[in-house]
C-alpha cells in the first residue's frame, strides 16, 4: 500500500522496486511527483491501462517512469499470444504450421506498450530509462487510442469446464451453463417491446402494422427454409456433428488483385489447421472462367452441361491463383464453388446514381442468393459486401466475419464533397444545392452503412488508417487489425549485393482501375525526365503491371497509352497485362524503383512487395502506406502531387550504393511483420477460431455436451428468438437513438471536445451559464469557439491544462445562446501550460492545414471579431487592464464573463499571434 505517502505532497521521487504491488494501485494525490519506479512488483502489474489513468490522475507531472520485470512490460497488449505460443511450444503434437502460428512477438509488443503508455501519459519524458521520443509521441497520439481497446481480452465469465478455467476470447455470446435462459430473457423482453410496438401501429397506422406482418411472415418462412437446407446440405455432404461449413464470399474471386490473395490464403491457411474438420465453400460469379480450362473444347461449348461448366470454372480458378499469386492449395479438390448468377448487382457501373446505396444493396441481394444456394455454418465475406452480413446473420442463422479492405463511406470522402474537390468519385459541380444533397446523402448512408456494419460477429481490417474509420464509423468493438498476406520470403535470397545490377527501371504494380491513379504516374515520370540529369533520363524508363478485370479496364489501358504518346514518352513506357506471377517476380528482381500512386489506400500489397525486392519505393502521403509502410524516411518516400512524385524520383535515382545498403537492411527488418506465414495465416486462423469451435461445439465442456445444447443453435427450437435479431432495428429506428454518423476525426489529443460535443447534442437552445455548469468554459470570435474545461469554484481564477477551439459555421451573436451539434466540426487543438502558450501545437483535422493555420493566423492578426475595436483591444492588453479588456470585447457579443479568465485566453492568443506562423 503506499496510502502513507498522503501528507508527502511535496514529494518528486519515488522508488518503489521489489514490492508486492499490483495493478490496483492506489496513489494518493501528489502533484509534484515527477520519477516513479516501479519494477519486478511481485503482485505483478498487468494492467497498463487501469495503472496509467491511476498516474494520469494522481501524478500530472510525472517525467520519468519505470515498470521493468513486470507482465505490463512489455507484453501488455498481447499476453494471450505469448501463452498461446508457450502452450504450442510444450504440445507434443505440434507441427511446422503451428510453430510459424506463435511467432515472437517481442520487438512489435513493445512497441506497442510504449506507444500506449506514451498515449495515456503524454507528459513522460523517460519510460524504462530510454525517452520518449518525437516519433513516438506523432504515433501516440494517431494510435494510441486504438490500442485501448485492440487487445483480444479473456472473457470475465467463469468457463463451462469443471477446472473453472476460462475460455479463451470469442466475439460470440456465451453459452455458459450458469446463464442457460440468457436468449430466453432476451426473446421475451423483446415480446414485451414489440407488443407495444404493435399497439402504437394498430392505433395509429393500421396499414403499416399490416405490412410488418406479412414482412414477418416473409422473414420466418425464409428462414426456416433456409435452416432445413441447411441441414439437407450437411447430410448430402455426410458431415458429422462436429464438422464445419465455413464459406468465404467473394464474387470476384479471379481478378488476381490484393483482395484475392487475401482470400485465397485465408482458404490455404484453414485448410492447413483444420483440415477435414471444414468444408469450404467460395461463393464467386466467375463462371466465365471455365473458357480458360486446358479441358475446354470451344467448338463443343453449346453441348456443356451447368455441371462441367463449373467443373471446369473451379479447376482454371485455382490454377490461375496458383499461376498469378504463388497460392496453391493443399487440398484443391475439397473446395466447392458456388456460382452466383447476379453478381452484376454489385457492379457500380450499373448503378450512375445512388451508387453506393445501390450497390450495397445489391450485395444484401447478392447474399440472399449466395445462402440460397448453399447456407453454411459460417460465412467469411473477403470482398467488401459489408450489407451482406445482415442477410447471412439474421436469414441464414450463419455467424459471420468480414476482412474490410477500406470502408465504403469515410471522412474523407465528405470532405472531399464539401470542398468540391476532384475525385474519383466526386465530380465537381457548381450547384450547392446538388452538393448539399450529396453530402446530406452521404451522412444517411453513413448511417445505415454503421448499422450493417455492427451486425459482424467478427470484423477485420488490414491497417490503422482502415482501423480507425470503420470503428468511427461502425460504433462497435474495435476491429482486429490483421495485415494482408504478403510471401517477403520469396525475395529472401536477395541481398544487399543485388542492388547494383538494377536497371533504371521505374515499376508499378497496381490493378488497371480508376482510383489507382496511373494517369499521375505518367504524367510525373514525364516531368521527371525533364528534372533528371541527362545520364539518368536517357535511360529510365516505365514499366506498369497489373491485372484487368472487364473490358472497362481494357478501355482504361488504351486510355492511358494515349496519354502517354500525349506525353511523348510512349517509347519510355511499356505495359504488362494480366502478367504471370513468374514475369511479375522477374520485373521486381531488376527494377530499381517502385511507383504507387493510390490516394488513401487502405494497405498497400504491392508496395511491400516492392519493398522485398529491394525496391527503393514512392508511394502516395495518406492511407495505409503512410501510416503502417512508409513510415519513415529511411523506408521510402512520400508523395501527393505531380511535382512530389517527379522530385521523389529524381532523389531516388540519387541515392548512392551506401545509402541503398542502408536502405535495404532497414528494410527487410521492417517488412517482417507482414510475412503471410508469421503474421496472416496465423492470425487468421486465431481470430476465426471461436466461429469455427462455436459451429463444431467444441466450446462446449465435454461433460455437458449433448444434443439438446446443439439444438439451442437452431431456430426452429425457439420460436420466439427470431424477435431477438430482428427486433434491434426498428428500436433503433423508432427511438432515433442515431442522429449522426460517428466519423469524427482520428486524432484527437482530449476528452473535453467529446464532452462538449454531446453536452451541444442533449440540447437545442444552450446557454453560456448552462456550458459552464457542465465544467466547459467557452468564449467567441466571429469564426471560432473557444472551450477549456475547469472544475468547481476554482474556475474562475485559472485555466487548466488543455484548450480546444471549435469551427462554427454560420455563426452570428444571435446564434451565440443556439447551437446545435451539426454546426460543430473539431479543426484545431491547441494545449495550455498554466498561464501562457509554453507548450502549443496545432494539429488540422480536416480539410488543408496549411490553409486552417493561416485562416486562424489572420483571424488572430487583425479580424477578432466584426465590431471588435481592435485598437482598443490591445491596448487593454498592453496596458493589462483586465477590466476594460473583458468590456471591449465582450460588449459586441452580449457576453459577460469573469475577467481573470478571459484576460488568460486574450494573453494566450497574444502569445499565439507571435508563434502560429511556425506552427504546422
Amino acid at each position: 500500500s503506499l496510502d502513507s505517502l498522503a501528507p508527502l505532497k511535496q514529494l518528486k521521487v519515488l522508488i518503489a522496486d521489489d514490492n508486492e504491488l499490483d495493478s490496483q494501485l492506489r496513489l494518493p494525490d501528489l502533484p509534484h511527483l515527477e520519477t516513479l519506479s516501479l519494477n519486478k512488483n511481485k503482485a505483478s502489474i498487468s494492467d497498463l491501462e487501469q495503472l496509467c489513468s491511476e498516474l494520469g490522475r494522481r501524478a500530472p507531472r510525472l517525467e520519468f517512469l519505470s515498470l521493468m520485470g513486470n507482465p505490463a512490460a512489455p507484453d501488455a497488449i498481447f499476453q494471450h499470444i505469448s501463452r498461446l505460443a508457450d502452450a504450442a511450444a510444450a504440445a507434443d503434437d505440434a507441427d511446422d504450421f503451428v510453430d510459424s502460428a506463435t511467432p515472437d512477438f517481442d520487438e512489435d509488443d513493445f512497441a506497442r506498450y510504449r506507444l500506449l503508455v506514451a498515449h495515456l501519459l503524454p507528459s513522460l519524458r523517460y519510460l524504462d530509462s530510454s525517452p520518449v521520443t518525437d516519433r513516438e509521441r506523432l504515433e501516440a497520439r494517431q494510435r494510441g487510442r486504438y490500442l485501448l481497446k485492440v487487445r483480444l481480452a479473456e472473457s470475465d465469465g467463469p468457463a463451462g469446464g469443471e477446472d473453472g478455467a476460462r475460455q479463451p476470447y470469442s466475439p460470440l455470446p456465451s453459452l455458459a451453463a450458469a446463464q442457460p435462459d440468457s436468449v430466453d430473457k432476451a426473446s421475451m423482453i423483446a415480446v414485451i417491446l414489440l407488443i407495444a410496438v404493435n399497439f402504437l401501429l394498430i392505433m395509429y397506422a393500421p396499414v403499416m402494422q399490416l405490412v410488418s406482418f406479412i414482412l414477418l411472415v416473409a422473414f420466418m418462412t425464409r428462414r426456416r427454409s433456409l435452416h432445413e437446407s441447411r441441414e439437407q446440405l450437411r447430410q448430402e455432404l455426410g458431415l458429422t456433428e462436429g464438422e464445419v461449413m465455413v464459406g468465404f464470399f467473394h464474387p470476384n474471386c479471379n481478378a488476381g488483385g490484393g483482395g484475392e490473395r487475401v482470400l485465397w490464403l485465408a482458404v490455404r491457411a484453414l485448410q492447413i489447421e483444420h483440415g477435414n474438420k471444414v468444408q469450404l465453400f467460395v461463393y464467386t460469379g466467375d463462371l466465365d472462367a471455365y473458357k480458360d480450362s486446358p479441358e475446354f473444347d470451344p467448338a463443343a461449348e453449346g453441348e456443356m452441361s451447368q455441371a462441367d461448366k463449373e467443373r471446369l470454372a473451379g479447376k482454371a480458378i485455382l490454377a490461375k491463383v496458383e499461376r498469378t499469386l504463388g497460392v496453391g492449395m493443399p487440398d484443391p479438390d475439397s473446395i466447392r464453388f458456388a456460382f452466383l448468377s447476379g453478381r452484376d448487382r454489385i457492379n457500380p457501373a450499373r448503378y450512375p446514381r445512388l451508387t453506393l446505396l445501390r450497390q450495397s444493396i445489391g450485395g444484401a441481394v447478392l447474399g440472399l442468393e449466395a445462402i440460397g444456394l448453399a447456407n453454411p455454418d459460417v460465412m467469411i465475406d473477403t470482398m467488401g459486401c459489408h450489407f451482406a452480413g445482415a442477410v447471412f446473420r439474421y436469414f441464414g442463422g450463419c455467424k459471420t466475419a468480414c476482412y474490410v479492405h477500406y470502408p465504403l463511406i469515410s471522412t474523407d470522402m465528405i470532405e472531399v464533397v464539401n470542398a468540391n474537390s476532384v475525385a474519383v468519385n466526386n465530380p465537381t459541380t457548381n450547384s450547392p444545392f446538388k452538393r448539399l444533397a450529396k453530402l446530406v446523402y452521404y451522412r444517411l448512408f453513413a448511417l445505415l452503412y454503421g448499422w450493417f456494419g455492427r451486425r459482424w460477429n467478427l470484423v477485420m481490417t488490414n491497417s490503422s488508417w482502415t482501423t480507425g474509420h470503420i470503428a468511427s464509423l461502425w460504433g462497435c468493438q474495435l476491429p482486429r487489425l490483421l495485415y494482408p498476406p504478403v510471401y517477403v520470403k520469396e525475395f529472401a535470397h536477395l541481398g544487399p549485393d543485388s542492388l547494383a545490377g538494377r536497371l533504371p527501371i521505374v515499376l508499378s504494380v497496381a490493378q488497371f482501375r480508376p482510383e489507382k491513379d496511373h494517369p499521375l504516374q505518367l504524367r510525373a515520370f514525364a516531368k521527371f525526365l525533364q528534372l533528371a540529369p541527362k545520364e539518368v533520363a536517357d535511360k529510365a524508363s516505365l514499366v506498369l503491371i497489373g491485372g484487368c478485370r472487364n473490358d472497362e479496364d481494357s478501355a482504361r489501358v488504351d486510355r492511358l497509352r494515349c496519354l502517354a504518346e500525349e506525353l511523348s514518352i510512349e517509347d519510355r513506357v511499356r505495359f504488362q497485362v494480366n502478367a504471370p506471377h513468374s514475369e511479375l517476380r522477374t520485373w521486381l528482381e531488376k527494377a530499381r524503383i517502385g511507383l504507387h500512386s493510390m490516394r488513401d489506400e487502405h494497405f498497400g500489397i504491392g508496395i511491400v512487395d516492392m519493398m522485398a525486392a529491394g525496391l527503393t519505393v514512392i508511394a502516395h502521403n495518406s492511407g495505409g502506406p503512410k501510416m503502417d509502410i512508409v513510415t519513415d524516411p529511411q523506408l521510402g518516400f512520400l508523395a501527393a502531387t505531380e511535382d512530389e512524385y517527379a522530385q521523389a524520383l529524381v532523389d531516388a535515382f540519387s541515392l548512392d550504393d551506401k545509402q541503398l545498403r542502408r536502405r535495404f537492411e532497414a528494410v527487410r527488418r521492417h517488412i517482417e511483420k507482414f510475412a503471410e506465414e508469421k503474421n496472416f495465416m496465423p492470425g487468421f486462423c486465431q481470430l476465426t477460431k471461436p466461429l469455427i469451435d462455436y459451429r463444431g461445439g467444441e466450446h462446449v465442456p465435454t461433460a455437458n455436451r449433448s444434443k439438446a445444447e446443439f439444438l439451442k443453435l437452431n431456430m426452429r427450437s425457439k420460436p420466439l428468438a427470431w424477435l431477438h435479431f430482428c427486433l434491434p432495428p426498428l428500436l433503433i429506428l423508432l427511438l432515433a437513438q442515431r442522429t449522426g454518423a460517428q466519423d469524427l476525426p482520428l486524432i484527437s489529443e482530449a476528452n473535453s471536445g467529446a464532452d462538449l460535443t454531446a453536452a451541444l447534442g442533449a440540447s437545442v437552445n444552450l446557454t453560456c451559464v448552462a456550458l459552464r455548469n457542465a465544467s466547459v468554459a467557452w468564449y467567441f470570435t466571429d469564426q471560432h469557439l473557444f472551450v477549456s474545461s475547469y472544475s468547481g469554484d476554482s474556475a474562475p481564477q485559472q485555466l487548466l491544462s488543455s484548450g480546444h477551439a471549435y469551427s462554427v459555421q454560420s455563426l452570428t451573436p444571435a446564434a451565440v445562446g443556439n447551437l446545435t451539434n451539426e454546426y460543430l466540426a473539431l479543426t484545431l487543438t491547441v494545449q495550455v501550460s498554466e498561464q501562457t502558450f509554453g507548450h502549443y501545437q496545432c494539429q488540422a483535422s480536416l480539410g488543408s492545414a496549411s490553409k486552417q493555420v493561416h485562416d486562424i493566423y489572420l483571424r488572430i492578426n487583425g479580424s477578432l471579431g466584426p465590431e471588435l475595436n481592435r485598437s482598443a483591444f490591445y491596448n487593454c492588453c498592453i496596458a493589462k487592464d483586465l477590466a476594460a479588456q473583458c468590456r471591449v470585447f465582450c460588449e459586441p457579443w452580449k457576453l459577460t464573463a469573469d475577467s481573470s479568465t478571459l484576460s488568460t485566453l486574450f494573453n494566450c492568443l497574444s502569445d499565439l499571434n507571435n508563434k502560429v506562423a511556425s506552427c504546422g
